[in-house]
Parts: structure tokens; C-alpha cells; sequence
């Protein structure tokens, strides 16, 4: 099918657009790089892959675009963290509403011109934000007292919209809330202000970004805001792509509401810890200091995810600490493979032949011996040979077989790389010429690390 994906070069949409591709899906991109400037992913060349540089607030263009679509994902918007809540309290909401509303007027007549199936629209976790009781489930949006914040406000706005639309034009729809999306490719956006943080300034956007920002740079004691008891669900990206991207095929997704997030709480305290003993490793005692919290930081973050697992068959079930991996730079967990088809499994040595060199930003896949065009089942690729190191026999591996994280041993040591063409390379990345994985649940667990998905 092809899809319109809007907003997809923002921070989810680069991993619904990887998903998108993965699943066969044509995919037309459009977004104005309002955020973050222009951010090359390595999937821009994907001969099934189309991006354009537009505004969504064009009603014109938009119906454009969605001419030959049959479905679109309603992503783009004003979004950020606490601090550009307030920062753009009116921006967010007078933006946010241009764009949802060209977005629907596109859609109309899309969906009259007898192409689109229906609308995607990517709602929030805000929208529960005046919410006393947890969990919460669908449909509680509508009864509870409305958002605070602008943001939240204007989100549940999506929501009213997608059911309007419907109302009157027929428009189907499906709305999915994503809670906390922790992974790669959240930069530091355009507008973003600086905000003091004890010793550190930085520009206050989501909680992982930041609190790895500050461990990093060496903060001692580690300054939080409020006193750490807040509690979130932190959602792996890829994850909540699944999530979208099946919300969108699924026939029993149409004209309903779903909340998409891992079911493990964590509070900030205690997110703090992991990301601290990750970066300062086990010894280092964790001091912790508490700032100010902003008026708009909900307390408590608690979705019921039942109705996604029950209706689409969906969980999200990448741990914390595995998203995390992906996050902290120089993190030295390894990120094993699972899904072996041989019955044993094994431990293995890839070559992927030539000398280690640094990476492009935003190249992210693998490049040398294995031309990414898409994932698994979609590589065009050289095979090269492995070395089984617990039965030292040779083999072959399918790329599909790769994790996204493999431990790469490179000179210096072991290093740990992304072939996610989600991803976007920040900065230059050891090339591997070897990599080290576990073609196993069974391997993995000898590693003494299973990172499913």
C-alpha cells in the first residue's frame, strides 16, 4: 500500500517510516524540518521511499500527496518537552491546530475521490493529563477534566477532530497515544531555550535525553526535577512503530482509540539509577538533587494497555535497559540476536569484510558487505562467511539474522553500533570489520544477555 507519513523526519516518525518500509509498504514523507533542520536518514534512497519538503499546514499540497495514498499517518505537529511546553504555550496550540485541520480537510477529500482508506492520527499520553485514576484506560479522555497544558489540550483537539471528521464526512479513523518514546534520533531541536540544571546548562526537552546529557558531563550530586516519585511507562521507539504502523493495517483498528506504551512503570528516581550505574558502573554512589519541577509535569503517566494487546495483538517489549543501550553512547551491554532457525544456536564472528572506517551521519546500516535497503528480507547484500565460536564450524548468517545492536570488535576494544536506518549518526562511529553475535535465545542467554523484541 502507500502511505503518507506527516512529520516523518521528526523523532517517531523516522521509526514509523522504518517500520512502514520493513512491512513492503511505499511511503511518501512530508515535513519542514521546522524542529530540527534537516536530518539525513539512511533510508532516504530507499527506492520505496519519497520525501518531501512541505508544510502540512498546505491544504493544496496535502491533497496532493494523499491523491495516490491509501492510508495516512497524521504525524506532524509542534512537539517537545516540559520546557518547550511553556516556552510555546500558544505556538504549540495555534500550529498544532492549522495542521490538524488541513490535514482533515486533505483527508476529506481523499477520502471522497474514493483512494484513502482512512487516517492514523497520533495522539498523546497528554491527553490524560488532569487524570486522578489509573490505569488509564481509552475513553477515559472523555469523561476526565481537560488538560492543563496547551499541548495536551490541542491533542486531545487530534482526537475530536478524527471523530469529527467521521461524523460528518465518513473519514475513518484510528487514534493511537504513544507514552514516553525513549530511543535515537531526538536531537536537540531549533528552538529549544537553555535552562540552567546545577551545574550543567542544557535544553530541557524529555527526561532520558537530559538525564544522560547531565551523568555524561559529569553532574555529582544529579539534579532532578521535582523528587524523582514521577512515574512514566519509557516505550522503545521501534516498539511504538510496531504499535502505529499495526494500528494502521488492522481491520478491527477502524474508528477506534489505542494507548501505546511498555506495561512496566518506572519513576524518574529510579531511572536515574539505571542510567547512572550504566554510565558510572556499580560502585559510584548516585547523589540526587531536586529542582523546581514545572507546573504542567504530571506526576503519573499509567496506561492500561490491554486493548492493544487484546484487539491488534500488540505489546511493546524492549526492556528500559536495552532502550537505553541504544541511547547512552559507549554503553558496553551487548545487544544479542535472537530467532536462530538452527536448532542448537551458537555464538558467532562475522566478517564483513575491509577495514574499519568511520561512519556517515545518518548512514546507520550496514554498509560494507551488506547494502541496507530496507530490513529484513529487503537486503541486497554479499554473503560473507562466520565462525561458529561454541561449535567452530562455518556458516552463513541471513541479514535478517543481525540485530539492530551487535558488539563490534574494532581496534580500541569492543564497540557497540546501530544498522537501524532509523537512526541518524550524530557523530563519527568505529566501523566494525568483525561483529560478535548470538544467533540464539539460547546463545543470548549463555551471553548472559537477552535483548528481545
Amino acid at each position: 500500500m502507500n502511505v503518507l507519513v506527516s512529520g516523518s523526519s521528526g523523532f517517531i516518525g523516522g521509526y514509523v517510516v522504518q517500520e512502514l518500509l520493513a512491512r513492503g509498504h511505499s511511503v511518501v514523507g512530508v515535513d519542514n524540518f521546522s524542529k530540527y533542520g534537516k536530518v539525513a536518514k539512511s533510508y532516504d534512497d530507499h527506492p520505496d521511499y519519497r520525501l518531501v519538503e512541505g508544510d502540512c499546514r498546505d491544504v493544496d499540497l496535502m491533497v496532493e500527496l494523499l491523491a495516490d495514498c491509501d492510508h495516512f499517518i497524521a504525524g506532524a505537529a509542534m512537539i517537545g518537552g516540559i520546557s518547550y511546553f511553556h516556552a510555546y504555550a500558544y505556538d504549540l496550540l495555534a500550529t498544532n491546530e492549522r495542521i490538524m485541520a488541513a490535514s482533515c480537510d486533505a483527508a476529506i477529500k481523499a477520502v471522497q475521490a474514493g483512494r484513502l482508506q482512512k487516517v492514523t492520527y497520533l495522539s498523546s499520553s497528554m491527553v490524560f493529563e488532569s487524570t486522578d485514576t489509573w490505569p488509564s484506560v481509552e475513553g477515559d479522555e472523555r469523561t476526565i477534566a481537560p488538560p492543563l497544558s496547551s499541548y495536551g489540550f490541542q491533542k486531545l483537539a487530534v482526537e475530536y477532530f478524527a471523530r469529527a471528521a467521521w461524523d460528518q464526512y465518513q473519514v475513518p479513523y484510528t487514534i493511537c497515544r504513544p507514552f514516553n518514546c525513549v530511543g535515537i534520533g531526538e536531537a536537540r531541536a531549533l528552538g529549544d531555550v537553555e535552562v540552567a540544571s546545577g551545574n550543567v546548562k542544557l535544553a530541557m526537552s524529555h527526561v532520558v535525553p537530559d538525564l544522560v546529557q547531565k551523568v555524561l558531563k559529569g553532574q555529582d550530586p544529579l539534579h532532578i526535577l521535582g523528587d524523582g516519585s514521577q512515574v512514566r511507562h519509557y516505550t522503545y521507539g521501534g516498539d511504538l512503530a510496531k504499535g502505529i504502523v499495526t494500528a494502521m493495517e488492522h481491520p478491527a483498528a477502524r474508528n477506534e482509540d489505542f494507548n501505546l506504551s511498555t506495561a512496566r512503570s518506572t519513576t524518574v528516581l529510579e531511572l536515574a539509577e539505571v542510567i547512572w550505574r550504566k554510565i558510572n558502573g556499580p560502585d559510584r554512589p548516585l547523589n540526587v538533587v531536586s529542582d523546581p519541577g514545572y507546573e504542567h509535569d504530571v506526576n503519573r503517566r499509567v496506561p492500561s494497555t490491554e486493548k492493544a494487546k487484546e484487539v491488534l495483538g500488540f505489546e511493546a517489549t524492549t526492556s528500559l535497559e536495552d532502550m537505553l543501550d541504544e541511547v547512552i553512547p559507549g554503553s558496553p551491554r551487548p545487544w544479542p540476536t535472537a530467532g536462530s532457525d538452527r536448532p542448537d544456536g551458537f555464538d558467532a564472528v562475522v566478517d564483513l569484510g575491509g577495514a574499519a572506517a568511520p561512519s556517515p551521519a545518518g548512514s546507520g546500516g550496514l554498509r560494507r558487505g551488506h547494502q541496507q535497503q530496507g530490513h529484513a528480507g529487503r537486503h541486497h547484500h554479499q554473503r560473507r562467511p562466520a565462525v561458529g565460536l561454541a561449535e567452530q564450524g562455518r556458516v552463513e548468517l541471513r541479514p535478517e539474522q543481525l540485530r539492530p545492536r551487535a558488539e563490534a570488535e574494532v581496534p580500541g576494544g569492543l564497540h557497540r553500533w546501530s544498522s537501524n536506518p532509523a537512526m541518524t549518526t550524530t557523530a563519527a562511529t568505529p566501523r566494525p570489520r568483525w561483529i560478535r553475535v548470538a544467533t540464539s535465545a539460547a546463545a543470548a542467554a549463555r551471553a548472559g544477555s537477552i535483548g528481545r523484541r
